[in-house]
């Protein structure tokens, strides 16, 4: 018995002593959002992800990515559309070169070149990869046009853009006539005729050296592709049709 008491008391002893190691095992941290199955919502919460994750490569993406200020906006015509409810506006993002970093290319590729619309305006929001006394935004003399100079080696470049169309207004064509019954009494009679005008379909050419495409106006309300030259450039463009409606008062 006296035996059994020993042999006890021995192994409860080895447990203090393990308990008192030095080593303690970290507390788990009360982070916010962490799961938990019993509070509302499961422990998550409404507050937003650290910028980029804190990924170093993806912040540094999009800090290459930057607002232009596009001195062509402030054309009174391109105003009134901007400001046309009835316009229709799509975004189109264009970006040219090696679509991953690449440090072993010493190639460089002229992409000079120019973005155009038959119809409308376009309007330059971001540049993309931009580099200093290399690329350039030429001077803008044409809401339709915008022309570049791009150079890329180990990376790319690129520009995101708004497209502005006006819409097609029916035309009415008003005469005036009068009438005279069997009484004698006359009554002036107004026709009205509304016709849609005929307009050329709208067509948006991107084009340089490397690499050329045309884009109907379909094809940019839900556009989302990549072509692969054969020097192992690409291009990317992606584009979407943006809602006007106004808000509500």
């Amino acid at each position: 018995m006296k035996l059994k008491f020993l042999s006890t008391m021995l192994f409860t002893a080895v447990l203090l002593v393990a308990g008192c190691s030095e080593n303690q095992p970290n507390e788990p941290e009360n982070l916010t959002g962490q799961l938990d199955l019993n509070s509302e919502f499961g422990g998550y919460t409404a507050s937003n992800e650290n910028y980029a994750f804190d990924e170093p490569l993806l912040i540094e993406e999009t800090t290459d990515d930057v607002a232009y200020n596009d001195p062509m906006t402030a054309h009174p015509i391109f105003d009134s559309l901007m400001h046309d409810t009835f316009a229709g506006r799509y975004h189109i993002r264009m970006v040219w070169g090696k679509l991953r970093y690449d440090s072993s290319v010493t190639q460089a590729t002229s992409w000079d070149g120019s973005l155009e619309t038959n119809v409308g305006a376009l309007a330059i929001k971001r540049i993309i990869h931009w580099e200093l006394n290399q690329d350039f935004i030429l001077e803008r003399t044409d809401r339709k046009l915008i022309e570049w100079l791009s150079t890329t080696t180990v990376h790319n470049d690129g520009l995101a853009v708004d497209l502005y169309v006006p819409p097609v207004r029916p035309m009415f064509d008003t005469s005036y006539s009068w009438v005279v019954d069997s009484l004698g009494d006359s009554s002036e009679v107004i026709t009205v005729d509304t016709t849609m005008p005929v307009v050329d379909p709208v067509e948006v050419t991107f084009t340089t050296a490397p690499y050329t495409r045309t884009f109907t106006l379909d094809e940019l309300k839900k556009l989302d592709t990549i072509i692969y030259l054969d020097d192992s450039n690409a291009v990317a463009f992606h584009a979407f049709k943006a809602d006007r409606r106004a808000c509500p008062a």
